[in-house]
């Protein structure tokens, strides 16, 4: 019996695979499209494609953190009030620190003796003099031209100006008859973050931090730091991700960031949430914020504010007088010298509107840059010659504020 073959079936066979064949790489093509796509919209608009930096740390961070946790790190230390802080006698390449865990080669008493002027300095990286030894700080030039002069050193690499206040909150004026509270204008940044790699994902120091917020009548509210205890730290070096979520909770830059789902294998899908997000506003929201800049109507601009506010207003109420003196990046700066307007004029007309003496060392550096250059001032922060501009043009300020009468608490 002969088989009745249907040539129309046999030929529609062929044309399906080539149609199937065909979906199949040209949704190939539509993904390998969209992850270039994906790829080339996070490398311009710096937007990260993972959530919260895929809930892992870096192998240096793994590293670092490991140090702190099990207290191997012989400079800096996890702070359970802090975040983190400076070792007692603690040593670690170019820094050295005393007994009080302030920088400086020094001891001081509690009280300055034989008429000596104590200046007690509160601030970050620019304070504490990254980058340079002991001597080259501008603290410890100002002590060395001036003998009848003591100039202690609280600063701390990576601080905000929330942790100098809360630094501040417990160390107190140690008997300054001036207290320098020194902001550098990225600090704006830093204010509004609780876990700073979320900021600053590159950090060395994958540590929490303590922030504050504005509450009624401008007055700041501490929120306190979630894994305030060294141990809990042990959760992030196992990939607790709850860990990681705590970590987020009121962080600004976790909030707002770009976060990763399951949908993400798909790469359209992706490009498409990526989009989303670039539209969304929050994407140039965080990127204006990590660049400092600075918008009166902004959290960050409100919050470091109250902080800068809060902290001359208790250094007055313990009987001393304050100073805020602003330190600028490289590209401040640069922005000077072209002419420019400066990103933190609104921090500048905040200082204006009130009664704080302050000095804004942007001005005085670009002067300096002019003849010798950007370079020989300032490499990411102040080599020891732009730290000699610092001594130079703040101690006269601070002389003067110390010879002014007592400023009244209500004030």
């Amino acid at each position: 019996m002969s088989k009745v073959v249907d040539e129309s079936r046999v030929k529609r066979r062929p044309r399906a695979a080539v149609l199937v064949l065909a979906c199949v790489l040209g949704g190939g093509l539509v993904e390998l499209a969209a992850q270039a796509g994906a790829f080339l919209l996070a490398s311009y608009r710096s937007l990260p494609s993972e959530p919260a930096y895929s809930f892992t740390l870096s192998a240096d961070q793994r590293a670092q953190l490991e140090q702190l946790v099990r207290h191997q790190n012989h400079y800096v230390r996890f702070d359970g009030e802090l975040g983190w802080s400076i070792v007692p006698n603690g040593a670690g390449g170019r820094y050295r620190a005393n007994a009080s865990g302030l920088r400086g080669s020094r001891d001081y008493s509690g009280v300055p003796g034989g008429g000596a002027t104590r200046i007690a300095t509160y601030g970050d990286s620019f304070v504490h003099g990254d980058d340079v030894d002991n001597a080259d700080t501008w603290q410890a030039q100002i002590e060395a031209a001036h003998a009848d002069v003591e100039v202690l050193n609280f600063g701390v690499g990576g601080f905000g100006t929330d942790q100098a206040y809360l630094r501040y909150r417990r160390e107190g004026t140690a008997g300054a008859s001036v207290v320098v509270i020194g902001v550098m204008t990225e600090n704006i940044a830093r204010v509004v973050s609780r876990f700073r790699p979320y900021y600053y994902p590159q950090s060395s120091l994958p540590l929490a931090k303590p922030r504050f917020a504005v509450g009624p009548g401008g007055r700041v509210e501490l929120v306190r730091m979630p894994l305030a205890v060294a141990a809990d730290y042990q959760r992030l070096l196992d990939g607790d991700r709850d860990a990681f979520r705590e970590l987020g909770a009121g962080d600004f830059y976790y909030e707002r960031s770009f976060h990763a789902s399951a949908f993400d294998l798909l790469a359209t899908l992706k490009l498409a949430r990526l989009m989303r997000y670039q539209l969304s506003g929050a994407a140039t929201e965080v990127e204006r914020v990590r660049a400092a800049a600075y918008d009166k109507g902004g959290e960050s601009f409100r919050v470091l504010t109250a902080v800068i506010d809060a902290f001359a207003a208790d250094v007055i109420r313990d009987g001393a007088r304050p100073f805020v003196l602003l330190f600028p990046r490289l590209d401040d700066i640069e922005r000077t010298l072209a002419g420019q307007a400066k990103w933190h004029e609104p921090l500048l007309e905040h200082l204006r509107e009130g009664s704080l003496p302050w000095l804004d060392l942007t001005d005085a550096a670009a002067a300096e840059a002019r003849s010798v250059g950007t370079a020989a001032l300032i490499r990411g922060h102040f080599t020891p010659q732009g730290n000699r501009l610092v001594a130079r043009t703040l101690f006269p300020l601070l002389i003067a504020e110390r010879n002014r009468p007592a400023i009244a608490a209500s004030e």
